[in-house]
């Protein structure tokens, strides 16, 4: 499913774009969506995000631009929905939003409010432009320039420096002789969109060929210049223009994160990967040509583009069609087409990626409201998916696939690891767990039959008074039996947890599936960060592409900074450890005798390891539906999820790859060459 938010008033417009979280404290997630009204007065729409990423109803609101708008024309009477024919009338850099006033010729500049990104502020008054009707407008941060193109009888681009005080003047305009008017009578033929590269050093500009008149379309680069004398950083007068072969209606484009290639639209086709071919630094001098070339059939005019981070896919819109063409960023191929056509909108035009999340205006048509629809990319099955106010909760028992020295993550290809390891889940764990584990394993121990995942722990020993030791059993959450089964039958194991940012109904109170106190034993609480950088699977130490937010056991959880833009499931594991069978062994001076299997010699600690093999949308399903624990599937009980029996489970086991003895009374721990003291 999708969600959409009505806009309640006739907007005709385009321009939309995604805030990151601007500060740490912000009392909501931090993040909006801004777009201009383009009316005879015009004002830019804020629309604050929830931390579901869906809007917050009743809190939008609208700031007059301090300039006016006008819409191009097509054939003889105004444009409608399409009115600018541009991507990107708004843009953001840092705490400052950009908005272009075609009706004026200027520019305006807001401050975004740190504690409230809805809050707008003017900065100065507008700022003329040299050309006539700007639609489209881009800021550099790292550079503190923005630059502006004009569509109009007099077109090109102009750009300025800005500070906290407001833009400055516009520098000599880079005329682009289109042959136009003002209005523009468009789409063809017109400025599309005016962009920097992803390193901020050449400032891009896409420019709609019109076959109907032979006017060729050209993508434009000027290179960002810095110089030793008063005026510092600029936008070189000098640039390039490039007709990437097969190309003749370029509009939209987006950088591609760390590539020097750009994504673009051509409405009269689809989508292209560009490459200049020389390099960052030849961004401005060298033509650019075509790495790849994707025809989208049916279309009416694909114009808009954006590349999302999570996917690392892009994403294109079309003002007559419905619907949202996902595409390769290598080759433009199309990889999956979103249908959109059941929410009534008569098509879509600006987009924004934000973390896994797609932000795309509908403008309306004069009988349909516009509206921003809002879409999950990243769904695997070809529909358009979003958790929105679902409150999901995950509870269920594995049981031990294997115990041995092995270690995927922290060692892996070594065997046999530094230390012991308790592990559950499927039966594909090996030492080195390469591609797809969902699709690997023929079973697993887990309750859940779609979770072929692996989970691993320390292994707990009691160390005898005589120097040997001894693993320590675990015993299962006696809450977990399900109907007709019997959980002390699970054999040892885990219980996972997979939540949302809270539980429905408890507000911030922790969840505990044991009744304090607890009998005997010790329990172990791994807790996993839920915020991913929505680019990397992995990192060198397997931490820093995620992030947490939480600080100990089952709180709500703040929003995920901007660094790591993506929420995914919490997870957490408890493993039960079942000391009373050492309960006439302790030591008579009363030391504590339990030790991990890791050298903790010189203090005590713990650490755990995941390794996902949820199988296909298994996971999204029960995270989109609104089930908690037995009823997200149990046996006996229909669920969103398929299950087994407790005897199912324990059949499943990984075939030893470490022959040694890890459960006799032994001499020394496994992997450990030197005994451990034994600490009060």
């Amino acid at each position: 499913m999708h969600t959409k938010s009505i806009i309640p008033f006739a907007l005709a417009t385009l321009g939309l774009q995604a805030l990151a979280r601007p500060h740490c404290k912000s009392p909501t997630n931090g993040k909006a969506i801004y777009i201009i009204s383009n009316e005879q007065k015009n004002a830019v729409l804020a629309l604050p995000i929830g931390k579901d990423g869906l809007f917050t109803p009743g809190t939008a609101t609208l700031t007059e631009t301090g300039g006016a708008g006008m819409s191009g024309l097509e054939g003889n009477k105004s444009s409608g929905p399409d009115a600018l024919f541009s991507q990107s009338s708004v843009t953001i850099a840092g705490n400052n939003l950009f908005a272009v006033n075609p009706g004026s010729n200027t520019v305006s500049m807001f401050a975004i409010s740190r504690q409230d990104p809805t809050k707008l502020t003017l900065v100065g008054n507008p700022v003329a432009v040299p050309g006539e009707f700007p639609v489209t407008v881009a800021a550099s941060l790292q550079n503190k320039l923005v630059c502006v193109a004009s569509s109009g009888a007099v077109a090109g681009v102009s750009c300025s420096k800005f500070s906290a005080q407001g833009i400055e003047a516009m520098d000599d305009l880079r005329v682009f002789d289109i042959g136009q008017t003002t209005p523009p009578v468009g789409p063809t033929g017109t400025v599309s969109h005016v962009f920097f590269s992803e390193d901020e050093s050449t400032v891009f500009t896409t420019v709609k060929g019109d076959p109907s008149r032979n006017k060729t379309g050209f993508m434009a680069a000027f290179p960002v210049e810095t110089s030793d004398c008063e005026v510092g950083v600029s936008v070189s007068q000098e640039g390039m223009r490039s007709v990437p072969a097969g190309t003749a209606v370029l509009f939209g484009a987006s950088t591609i994160p760390g590539t020097d290639d750009i994504f673009v639209s051509d409405a009269s086709f689809g989508g292209a990967v560009l490459s200049n071919g020389g390099g960052r630094d030849d961004a401005a001098t060298e033509a650019f040509t075509v790495k790849g070339k994707g025809v989208v059939e049916g279309q009416s005019a694909t114009c808009w583009a954006t590349v999302s981070p999570a996917t690392k896919t892009a994403f294109v819109t079309d003002v007559g069609v419905n619907r949202l063409v996902e595409m390769s960023v290598e080759d433009a191929s199309i990889k999956k087409v979103i249908d959109l056509s059941a929410n009534g909108d008569p098509g879509l035009i600006d987009l924004k990626a934000a973390g896994h999340l797609i932000y795309a205006l509908s403008p309306g048509n004069g009988t349909t409201p516009a509206a921003v629809t809002v879409v999950d990319a990243g769904t695997t099955n070809g529909n358009p998916l979003i958790a929105g106010l679902s409150q999901a909760g995950l509870r269920f028992g594995c049981s031990s696939v294997s115990v041995q020295r092995l270690d995927p993550v922290v060692e892996p290809g070594q065997i046999p690891s530094a230390h012991v390891h308790q592990i559950v889940g499927g039966n594909a764990f090996n030492a080195t767990m390469q591609g797809d584990i969902g699709e690997k394993g023929s079973c697993t121990t887990c309750a859940y039959t779609e979770d072929f995942s692996n989970y691993w722990t320390a292994v707990l020993y009691f160390r005898h008074e005589n120097g040997s030791y001894k693993r320590v059993p675990q015993y299962p959450n006696a809450q977990l039996g399900y109907e007709g089964q019997d959980a002390p039958d699970i054999n040892g194991g885990m219980t996972i947890y997979y939540t949302q940012k809270d539980f429905s109904g408890n507000g911030d109170k922790y969840i505990t599936a044991f009744k304090p106190p607890c009998p005997a034993g010790i329990m172990a609480i791994h807790h996993f960060p839920a915020c991913w950088d929505g680019v990397n699977l992995d990192s060198p130490d397997h931490q820093s592409h995620m992030y947490s937010t939480t600080k100990g056991q089952f709180r709500e959880a703040d929003p995920c900074p901007a660094s790591h833009p993506v929420r995914v499931p919490q997870l957490a594991y408890e493993t039960m450890w079942n000391t009373t069978a050492f309960d006439g062994m302790w030591p008579k001076d009363g030391s504590q005798p339990f030790v991990w299997s890791f050298m903790d010699g010189k203090g005590y600690g713990t650490h755990a390891d995941y390794m996902f093999g949820w199988q296909g949308d298994s996971l999204q399903r029960a995270m989109n539906s609104s089930c908690m624990f037995h009823a997200c599937g149990s046996p006996g009980m229909q669920g969103i999820l398929k299950t087994q029996t407790v005897a199912e489970m324990n059949k499943c086991a990984v075939k030893r790859t470490v022959e040694e003895d890890t459960d006799g009374w032994l001499s020394e721990l496994p992997g450990q060459t030197m005994p451990m003291e034994a600490k009060a």
